[in-house]
């Protein structure tokens, strides 16, 4: 019979992903862990055979943060909470974002990036000003919507410029609205 310990997989877990979220990717050990915990590092290598299993777990984890920011309602239109949302995640998570980065596989962000997607459409598909634009079409403007907010992202990281919330809704706003009335123009035929 195997040892009984007195955490669990998910304690294990939780505290891997406070220690990330206080101190960074490179925290995250066994021994930081184990510390955290009050036990010897023994108990998470029976629940996880190495760190790097560790990591994959948290990465799971991480994306679980992430779409909550990203459906959280910070404004009454779902499309642009979700670019709002994505910004928030980087102010507020650093350290959970840039875990990401290193540990997420592109397979990992696709996922994500469609469920979010298809949740957002599940809320949206049936409103008024979304009903002339299809589904792969609005993929699409997702598609380049999250371009313009990850480099909106990486601009406020280099640059240290600190925008207001409102300021980032005012800008996201105007980009997602000039590319979904672009999507209606080539729909119906642009105007003379």
């Amino acid at each position: 019979m195997p040892p009984r310990y007195k955490v669990s997989r998910d304690e294990i877990l939780h505290a891997a992903f406070a220690i990330l979220e206080e101190r960074g990717r490179d925290a995250v050990t066994a021994r930081s862990i184990a510390e955290k915990l009050s036990i010897s590092p023994r108990p998470i290598y029976s629940f996880f055979p190495s760190m790097d299993k560790v990591h994959e777990a948290l990465v799971d984890e991480c994306a679980k943060v992430m779409q909550g920011y990203m459906t959280h309602p910070y404004t009454e239109e779902a499309f642009l909470n979700m670019g709002v949302g994505f910004v928030a995640f980087y102010r507020e998570k650093l350290h959970v974002a840039e875990f990401m980065e290193k540990y997420w596989s592109s397979e990992g962000i696709q996922k994500v990036e469609e469920k979010v997607f298809d949740d957002f459409y599940e809320r949206i598909k049936n409103q008024e000003h979304y009903r002339k634009i299809t589904r792969k079409q609005l993929w699409q403007i997702y598609q380049k919507m999250s371009f313009f907010t990850y480099g909106l992202v990486m601009h406020y990281r280099t640059s240290g410029l600190n925008l207001t919330q409102e300021e980032i809704i005012s800008l996201l706003d105007e980009t997602g609205e000039a590319l979904i009335v672009h999507q209606l123009w080539v729909n119906g035929g642009k105007p003379s």
